[in-house]
């Protein structure tokens, strides 16, 4: 066997392997592209989510933040009122006394 047989010999083989490589390239990146695809969908999904669940919470807060402000506002007409009705009392018990 001479020197160039054995160096011819296996290239050869490497060429006949050429096809098979090709194809592997081939669906290694489809698969890979795929991947890409539903990681984007998946990341998409998530980032709406986080909106939503973002805007559900700013719509709570809100609401939280008028109701405290409507109690706070019966609270001090309350206030008020309570004022005014001892005040009443008073002239009332004061008026009973003389």
């Amino acid at each position: 066997m001479t020197i160039s047989e054995v160096l011819i010999g296996p290239l050869i083989e490497s060429a006949k392997q050429v096809p098979a490589l090709a194809v592997l390239a081939f669906l290694t990146w489809k698969f890979l592209t795929h991947m890409k695809e539903r990681e984007d969908k998946f990341a998409e999904t998530l980032y709406g989510i986080g909106e939503n669940c973002h805007e559900q919470a700013r719509d709570l807060t809100n609401r939280y933040l008028m109701a405290l402000e409507r109690n706070s506002d019966a609270l001090k007409t309350n206030t008020e009122t309570l004022g005014e009705v001892k005040e009443a009392l008073r002239s009332q018990r004061a008026a009973k006394e003389r």
